[in-house]
């Protein structure tokens, strides 16, 4: 069974795992509704307030509430059934989605906070995604359904994209809030066909209280040896995804002089380049042991290089091959080290760690955002773009550091 298990081909994963196909296809739809609504909103307050800040404040907004509630998601996913709150949440975000849509231009207070909300929903989604999986599929077919989930999610990002392009010049409110609600209804219900879990294992959290479960949760990072991917994990997600989505605006318009209509093509654009990363992931790199070779910090050189070139030119065609470059590696970068966690995790902490890792990188990126926002406003997309690409080598560096050490560390406590 192991070896039918690693000898199967990726394709083959969605006749062999019912639960797989349906989680794959509403991954698809929910990350349509979520990125449309979130490329919509951002854009009509750029439209609005000329400010990268304030656009990229959308996204930051949307991190806030996953980093505070790690303990009650943890609690949530270990005491209900992980579809079952796929449904819920479908539902919860269809509320969400109305609020935010009836409100856009009536205060921004009102719709930062309830983006706050509603990204706190989509955290939840995230995790009780990577738990459904883990207990759906065998270790050997883990990273590559990770893998095959993370393309879905990006294939809805394209989607979304597009729909937002053209619905910010076809629709009408009500139209555009049509879309979003039919999205989230066959979402819930692919979501609900996901069920009859395989496997189910009892993830416990020892402790009730909010810092204890964080510390719980890195120091099972740290026992499983899993610190320096984490870390690299965290690097991945705070310094490239977090410039890209202040790049998304600051990028194409003020560098590269394109028009706003042009914001929605590059997302199409960096999306498709995600797709063929992840694919890439799951095709040659999901075997653990080809893996290995590349889940050191060399993905993340590769993709510091290619953003360097993107400031590097203002001639449009090579700016944006650069671009689609960084993005790709960017990609190879965060499923590799993705993988690596979801897979080596144990499933009796799966729930605690995932909970608090992606809550984590989540506070990383939403941080990010709101430095990198505020960079490129003063001193613009160059400086900002060469600093980061510093602070990364820098600190990737460090982990490759202690990743030599942590092998001796682990040693030592075992005795």
């Amino acid at each position: 069974m192991e070896e039918t298990d690693q000898q199967m081909k990726w394709w083959q994963l969605f006749g062999r795992s019912r639960p797989f196909a349906f989680i794959w296809a509403g991954t698809i739809l929910s990350s349509f509704a979520g990125f449309y609504l979130m490329l919509h909103v951002s854009t009509l307050i750029f439209e609005a307030t000329k400010s990268n800040m304030k656009s990229g404040g959308v996204f930051a907004v949307s991190w806030l509430l996953p980093v505070l509630l790690v303990p009650l998601t943890s609690r949530i996913l270990k005491r209900f059934s992980s579809d079952r709150i796929l449904v819920i949440l479908m539902i919860l975000q269809a509320a969400a989605t109305v609020a935010i849509l009836e409100f856009v231009y009536a205060s921004q207070i009102v719709v930062y906070g309830l983006l706050a909300l509603r990204g706190y929903f989509a955290g939840v989604e995230l995790t009780a995604r990577q738990v459904t999986l883990k207990r759906n599929l065998v270790r050997s077919s883990l990273a590559q359904g990770s893998s095959l989930v993370g393309t879905g999610n990006y294939l809805g990002m394209i989607l979304g994209g597009l729909g937002s392009a053209l619905g910010t010049q076809y629709l009408t409110g009500h139209e555009h809030l049509f879309v979003l609600l039919g999205s989230l209804a066959v979402t819930g219900v692919l979501y609900s066909l996901a069920g009859g879990t395989v496997r189910e294992e009892n993830s416990t959290s020892p402790n009730n209280h909010y810092f204890r479960d964080f510390a719980t949760a890195f120091l099972e990072v740290r026992k499983q040896g899993l610190a320096p991917t984490v870390s690299r994990f965290f690097i991945t997600v705070a310094a490239f995804q977090g410039y890209h989505n202040v790049a998304r605006t600051a990028y194409s318009v003020n560098f590269l002089g394109l028009p706003n209509s042009f914001i929605s093509q590059l997302q199409v654009l960096t999306t498709c380049a995600v797709v063929c990363g992840s694919l890439f992931v799951a095709t040659f790199l999901s075997n653990q042991k080809k893996a290995a070779a590349f889940t050191s910090s060399l993905p993340l050189f590769f993709t510091a290089a290619f953003l360097l070139g993107t400031v590097a030119t203002k001639i449009t065609p090579l700016g944006l091959g650069f671009y689609a470059l960084y993005i790709f590696f960017f990609e190879v970068s965060f499923m590799l080290f993705q993988n690596k966690i979801i897979t080596e995790t144990s499933h009796s902490t799966m729930t605690l760690v995932l909970s608090a890792v992606n809550a984590t990188s989540v506070l990383f990126l939403g941080i990010s955002v709101l430095i990198l926002g505020v960079l490129t406003d003063r001193f613009g997309i160059q400086a900002t773009n060469v600093a980061l690409v510093v602070a990364v080598v820098g600190s990737s560096l460090l982990a490759e550091g202690a990743d030599r050490y942590m092998p001796k560390a682990s040693r030592e406590n075992s005795q």
